[in-house]
């Protein structure tokens, strides 16, 4: 559908309302709360967000490369895989930022931790809002247990962390770091460019 309308019409135009579609996704997420159900406005902004990223991003593949000769040919695309490539890991890690810096705040003042995680994500969306403008695609990762020292109470080993995680994650084990970077580079990638305003679950299965 998407290249079929940049054959039929101007790029930049299909550029500027594959922004908008997607402004208004990620303006429906930003509505989230921790009562809120995925079939009303989670659905809406999720529906709203991949049509709109797919439309821009064909379009603006177009207009990047519209113009440039066959000398520059090769200069030209180098320059639209750089973006592609420093656009969503720059937003990832600036929107993770913000999130847990809103959430921790929310925690130290007494909010529970569903409520503190939800409005943290919720300031993030609405920032991915205000950048989606300029191109880049906004998400988020939620990592379960890692095998770091942060995963262990005071005086706790790693056998003893271990055996207290084995009943609560169920795929029984803390995640590698390895396996977080996994995910975090995935979303980095241009073969995450149709994922947009998503919160990544790498928990072992441990959200109820």
């Amino acid at each position: 559908m998407a290249s079929r309308l940049v054959r039929s019409v101007r790029p930049l135009p299909l550029t500027a309302a594959g922004l908008a579609i997607a402004a208004v996704g990620l303006a429906a997420v930003g509505r989230i709360t921790i009562d809120s159900s995925y079939a009303g406005t989670t659905l809406h902004g999720l529906l709203l967000l991949p049509a709109g990223v797919t439309l821009t991003f064909s379009a603006a593949t177009v207009v990047a490369v519209h113009g440039a000769d066959r000398a520059q040919a090769g200069l030209a695309g180098a320059l639209l895989n750089t973006a592609v490539e420093l656009g969503p890991a720059l937003g990832l890690a600036g929107l993770v930022a913000l999130a847990s810096t809103r959430a921790n705040h929310l925690l130290a003042h007494g909010q529970l931790p569903a409520t503190a995680a939800t409005s943290g994500y919720r300031w993030a969306f609405t920032a991915a809002k205000e950048t989606i403008a300029d191109g880049i695609w906004i998400n988020a990762i939620s990592p379960g247990p890692v095998d770091t020292p942060m995963s262990r109470f005071p005086g706790e080993t790693d056998v003893d962390r271990d055996a207290r995680l084995a009943t609560v994650v169920p795929i029984g084990r803390v995640a590698t770091t390895a396996e977080i970077a996994a995910a975090i580079l995935w979303l980095a990638s241009p073969e995450s460019s149709f994922t947009v305003g998503h919160d990544l679950l790498v928990e072992g299965a441990g959200t109820p």
